[in-house]
């Protein structure tokens, strides 16, 4: 709840909601968290100056597992890239592309799975969770 209460402030002004649901106290790698979460919100960010209004929304849920959601009401990831996401690099007009990449191997290692939830226009949803029986 801590870490959760320091993203909020680290954001705030910033135009994005945050919802969180703690039922468990299970201790979090924060580093891992920090990375994916800034990673998902600043790709949002630059999102939504190319689609202005949209709305960006992190959510947090604790409980016998654990899952971060970051959702954008944008348009969805090109067919091509969501492909490609989280295996290899991908270029992009603001990047090299290697930040989902790294994020989600770094993910592996500690036990979560990054992933493409959902991708349709007006919601796009990118999650992180814990991976049931490997260590976290």
């Amino acid at each position: 709840a801590a870490w959760w209460e320091g993203v909020k402030s680290r954001y705030e002004g910033r135009g994005i909601r945050f919802d969180a649901a703690f039922a468990v106290p299970l201790p979090l790698p924060a580093a891992l968290f920090d990375c994916v979460l800034d990673n998902l919100l600043d790709n949002a960010m630059k999102k939504r100056a190319a689609e202005p209004g949209i709305a960006i929304t992190a959510a947090l849920k604790v409980d016998d597992t654990t899952l971060l959601t970051v959702c954008d009401s944008g348009a969805p990831v090109r067919d091509s890239v969501a492909a490609k996401l989280f295996t290899t690099t991908i270029r992009s007009d603001t990047g090299l592309g290697i930040g989902l990449y790294q994020a989600a191997q770094w993910a592996k290692q500690q036990g979560y799975r990054l992933a493409l939830r959902g991708n349709r226009p007006g919601e796009v949803c990118f999650e992180l969770a814990s991976v049931p029986g490997e260590a976290a």
